[in-house]
């Protein structure tokens, strides 16, 4: 059992996995570019894919937030969105974005796997995939563990029910 792990390491090892795992390819950040809203369909299609890489119905507020923040004050982001709408339009057969929104959710995934095996994913996997998941880390996540709301919410104010006491005058 050792020996054939220490072989298979080996092989990774001469095969460059080692130089892959240890020294992966740069991600591409957008850092230029216009800002400005985003559409309504470029939004429907960010969400349906919120909610496909989450498997969950994710509150849709603060994702939607996310999105319009990010396309309305970093460079680039605007441009990036809209290329991943349109790299998803010339994935599905009818080429609406729209149409990616309304497939189930395997049929989704399937779209994104294509994607995700092209040489066009490194441009999309951290201003959408990766940041997508860190979203749903610091929100919906700690929903799923049993919080009430994530880090950073009020909560337990309306617990108060005493008056806070007079301060003392001297």
């Amino acid at each position: 059992m050792v020996n054939g792990a220490i072989a298979a390491g080996l092989a990774a090892l001469a095969a460059g996995g080692w130089k892959m795992r240890h020294h992966p390819p740069p991600r591409e950040v957008p850092t230029s570019g216009p800002t400005g809203k985003l559409d309504a369909a470029t939004l429907a299609v960010l969400m349906a894919v919120a909610r496909t890489l989450t498997e969950r119905d994710v509150l849709q507020g603060h994702y939607a937030d996310y999105y319009a923040y990010q396309a309305e004050n970093r460079p680039g982001y605007l441009g990036v969105y809209r290329a991943f709408v349109a790299a998803l339009a010339a994935e599905i057969a009818s080429g609406t974005p729209e149409d990616f929104a309304r497939k189930t959710m395997a049929e989704r995934w399937a779209v994104l796997e294509r994607i995700g095996g092209s040489s066009v994913s490194r441009r999309f996997d951290v201003p959408i995939i990766q940041e997508t998941l860190a979203v749903f880390m610091r929100t919906d996540a700690w929903l799923l563990l049993g919080y009430a709301d994530w880090p950073g919410m009020a909560r337990g104010l309306e617990n108060y029910t005493r008056p806070l006491p007079e301060p003392a005058r001297s």
